[in-house]
């Protein structure tokens, strides 16, 4: 899961945006966006899967990356970090995710100026937050639904009034793509009808290519990545079905 928010606490296996504020023979040291009060450790070994002779050529103060956790100690409030485990696609998910949240709370920091307001950016974030991961899904929202949705969240109505007509300013709804892998190796001799049937039903909501047995590309494009995540949800059961007559694995896809 990509973890942009403090709200949500940091787990083992969640994607994040790092700034490297220290670069070491052995390692590289981070901030977490979203997490200020966490330290991101990465072990040379965790930064490439190629052999490093200088750390300098892969990391350095001041950049931005996206990292895997491995391990997180409370107590410490330090988090183990890896850049080698994360794939080209988590990466640009959650860059793309980041930018959209920023994009998003400069657009709440305006409103409520606009609107002359004295209801402080951090409070009115802070109850957000508590119905939505993040402020760019809020945004989205807004964009579909207009001033309820903000007005629901307690925004003052001269606040909300701003915030709509900025948001249909500035969000264009781009459609986003994720690819997944599908392997399928069945042993039932009527193993082709059963492939047949399952990506029949799978085709409804998402596009399948046939890449050369036993490989087949699936594809859900969306308005927003949660949308497109949820397409590929609805056909769990499906999939599932499939697995009861052999091996079926699903993973990302990659050029």
């Amino acid at each position: 899961m990509i973890n942009l928010d403090a709200v949500q606490k940091i787990k083992k296996g969640d994607i994040v945006v790092v700034n490297i504020t220290r670069v070491m023979r052995y390692g590289a040291i981070s901030t977490i966006e979203g997490h200020s009060d966490i330290e991101g450790f990465m072990h040379i070994s965790e930064i490439s899967s190629k052999w490093i002779k200088n750390i300098g050529d892969y990391v350095r103060k001041g950049q931005r990356l996206v990292a895997k956790v491995l391990d997180y100690d409370d107590k410490k409030k330090v988090a183990t970090l890896s850049l080698r485990r994360v794939t080209e696609d988590e990466r640009k998910k959650a860059l793309d995710l980041f930018n959209n949240i920023l994009k998003s709370k400069k657009i709440l920091q305006t409103a409520i100026k606009k609107a002359k307001s004295r209801s402080k950016f951090e409070n009115i974030e802070a109850k957000i937050l508590k119905d939505y991961e993040n402020l760019h899904d809020f945004m989205l929202d807004v964009f579909d639904e207009g001033i309820e949705v903000a007005e629901e969240e307690g925004l003052p109505k001269a606040v909300s009034e701003v915030l709509v007509e900025l948001v249909k300013k500035s969000f264009k709804k781009s459609r986003v793509s994720i690819r997944k892998l599908l392997y399928v190796e069945l042993r039932a001799p009527n193993g082709i009808e059963l492939i047949k049937e399952v990506l029949s039903k799978v085709g409804k909501s998402i596009s399948v290519k046939y890449l050369g047995a036993p490989r087949y590309l699936l594809e859900a494009e969306a308005e927003d990545y949660k949308k497109a995540n949820k397409m590929f949800n609805s056909i769990s059961p499906a999939i599932k079905e499939l697995s009861k007559h052999g091996i079926v694995e699903i993973s990302d896809y990659e050029d």
